[in-house]
């Protein structure tokens, strides 16, 4: 069965019209012929034959029924993807340098295979865009934890009172103590691995005082403060322990107190991050020119609060 062609009916009558006003105006009269022979006109008669000859559609088989005067509906053409002119002429011109390769002899294929010939490569301008962005993207997945809590330190400092980070638990005890290293001479690393591994004081160094009776040494680490005071008279070492919450802790180690050299690799990671941010922020808002003006308006009330923030305490 051979369908009809598929047109509107406003369509189909318009150029129905256009037919036929057009075989009109292509019809002339023919000449009288000087003998009619079989198959010719009469004198006078419009031969309907001249003009356009009209489109002939094969007959239908018998039995079949006319669907023209039902409307079908006109099947859309499928989106094109994003793109895909760009992929399609990126894979040709690949091809092309493929097969030019391969035309090559052995020797010159040898040669060039380790050079790479640049395809369709991004201009300097655009690859500088995408690798700052990338570098920006990596950077804040990296230090997200590292920045929330270098803030959250800092806010709880600001309002210790808020948070109570002033509170503290007082532990006090008294333990005998070697007397050859209570002497004025003794060695001040025996004493505090003495004290580290009898009387269990854990911390950072922070100071080692002699005294006239014996020393007084103090250790520190985030949360908690040791101090130790030993008698050279009654041989003995009188501890006192004070421990603070684990907030007052995430406040020690955002000042960088007693953290060790973890904490301080953990600061100098976060500042470096922190500066790594700021300088490929500031490239990925030059790059957009629609977010210039609010930008601008951004970048001058913080500098405009650094500079009040700075006049204000400066002394």
């Amino acid at each position: 069965m051979v369908r009809p062609r598929r047109t509107r009916p406003r369509a189909r009558a318009r150029l129905l019209l256009a037919r036929r006003l057009g075989a009109l105006g292509r019809r002339r009269r023919l000449p009288p012929p000087a003998r009619r022979g079989a198959g010719q006109s009469a004198p006078g008669r419009i031969h309907r034959g001249v003009g356009r000859p009209r489109r002939r559609r094969p007959p239908r088989p018998a039995g079949t029924v006319s669907s023209a005067h039902r409307r079908q509906p006109r099947a859309r053409p499928t989106p094109r993807p994003r793109g895909a002119h760009l992929r399609h002429r990126r894979t040709r011109v690949r091809r092309t340098a493929r097969d030019r390769h391969r035309a090559r002899p052995p020797r010159a294929r040898r040669r060039a295979r380790g050079v790479r010939t640049p395809v369709n490569r991004r201009p300097w301008s655009r690859r500088w865009k995408g690798a700052v962005r990338t570098l920006h993207v990596l950077t804040s997945t990296f230090a997200l934890l590292l920045t929330f809590a270098f803030g959250a330190s800092g806010f709880l400092l600001h309002h210790a009172d808020w948070f109570g980070l002033d509170e503290r638990t007082v532990e006090e005890r008294s333990e005998a103590f070697p007397p050859r290293l209570l002497e004025a001479d003794a060695d001040r690393l025996a004493v505090v691995d003495f004290l580290r591994a009898r009387c269990g004081v854990a911390g950072l160094l922070d100071s080692f005082e002699a005294e006239a009776d014996g020393f007084r040494i103090r250790f520190v680490r985030p949360g908690e403060e040791t101090e130790a005071v030993l008698d050279r008279h009654s041989a003995t070492v009188s501890l006192r322990v004070e421990r603070r919450s684990l907030l007052a802790a995430l406040g020690d180690l955002h000042r960088g107190e007693g953290s060790g050299f973890l904490g301080g690799l953990l600061l100098d990671a976060t500042s470096l991050s922190l500066l790594v941010l700021s300088a490929t922020g500031l490239a990925l808002w030059l790059t957009l020119p629609r977010r210039r003006r609010s930008g601008l308006v951004a970048l001058a009330l913080g500098v405009g609060l650094v500079a009040v923030a700075l006049l204000a305490c400066w002394p």
